[in-house]
């Protein structure tokens, strides 16, 4: 029983770095528009919120 585990964290440590290696370079590509995204999303949060409120005259 203890081999067995051994054998399947093993697995499971080589799996995970390949995973992760494979993947990086997509994550990494999508990065730049991902903080666009997020840029656009906030500023379109803010103008409305600060839209709502009273106006002074």
């Amino acid at each position: 029983m203890n081999v067995v585990k051994w054998i399947f964290w093993g697995f499971v440590v080589i799996a995970g770095f390949f995973l992760l290696a494979e993947h990086r370079a997509h994550l990494l590509g999508a990065l730049p528009w991902l903080l666009g995204a997020a840029a656009v999303g906030l500023y379109w949060l803010m103008r409305h919120h600060h839209s709502s409120g009273a106006r002074k005259p």
